[in-house]
């Protein structure tokens, strides 16, 4: 190996420096020898670049394959393009709104910003496939005691000022937009951007079928979950076959305080 080589961050830092320079097909070169040595952000860029066809043709499948190594080596934007990806669907993968949440939900753990803002957004319109993967279930590795507790009086006051949404879902979304670096006066507008998203009115219907659009209000929620919502009792038992495996357990995902803090003492006795 040569000295201009060097290691696998060399390689990636000059491919990068070749893409800034616009040699496109000198970049993926160097990247593919890094993501070849098993260089997470290598293997990323290297997949943008084949999605792309930035000097190199575009080929999905393979873009899809990088993806999922640097994905499965814990690449956060990696899993945010594949949620993005498995969203849209096309001939190089199915539509999969469920796989799409997993994605997002492995990119928020991971601390990808706009993934942690998607999933807010998720929980506060009642999206089906954010009570499937759970993301109202936060992990103890940063959530402490402190944070969830301030969260839940949040919470309590965004509901008094006529926020629609469950109290352990806000309670949910306050953390994650925390997450996201989304902080005081700025949480405080994202709130209200989502109150008046509401107030417009759009497809809230549980049913995946369903084209009704209306004011969330206007939809009945699910008397068990009080989540899922329906514009009539026709699309309810329509979904029921879907909505059955997640109702009656949305309400208790939320780790309660004690559970919080008893996971952080695991973690503290392994460290």
């Amino acid at each position: 190996m040569s000295s201009r080589e060097g290691s696998a961050e060399q390689m990636l830092s000059n491919g990068e420096m070749c893409d800034a320079l616009g040699n496109h097909e000198e970049a993926v070169e160097w990247y593919q020898k890094s993501a070849d040595l098993g260089l997470p952000a290598a293997m990323h860029n290297l997949a943008v670049s084949k999605e792309e066809a930035e000097g190199t043709p575009c080929d999905m499948h393979s873009a899809i394959a990088w993806y999922n190594r640097a994905a499965d080596a814990g690449f956060g934007k990696s899993m945010l393009n594949l949620a993005f990806i498995y969203y849209q669907g096309g001939g190089h993968v199915a539509r999969d709104k469920r796989k799409s949440f997993e994605f997002t939900r492995r990119a928020a753990d991971a601390g990808v910003t706009k993934a942690c803002r998607q999933l807010a957004r998720a929980l506060y319109f009642g999206k089906r496939d954010s009570r499937r993967v759970d993301i109202i279930s936060l992990p103890s590795s940063w959530v402490t005691t402190g944070m969830f507790n301030m969260a839940t009086r949040l919470a309590d006051r965004y509901i008094s000022q006529g926020h629609d949404v469950p109290s352990d879902a806000l309670t949910s979304i306050l953390l994650w937009l925390h997450r996201a670096g989304i902080q005081n006066d700025r949480v405080v507008q994202q709130m209200n951007d989502y109150k008046e998203e509401v107030t417009i009115g759009g497809e809230y219907c549980c049913n995946d079928s369903c084209t009704v659009k209306g004011l969330l209000k206007d939809f009945r929620a699910c008397s068990t979950c009080r989540t899922a919502r329906y514009c009539n009792r026709t699309c309810q038992r329509t979904d029921w076959p879907e909505h059955k495996h997640v109702c009656g357990t949305y309400a208790n995902m939320c780790d309660s305080s004690e559970k919080i803090e008893q996971k952080n003492q695991e973690i503290l006795k392994k460290c």
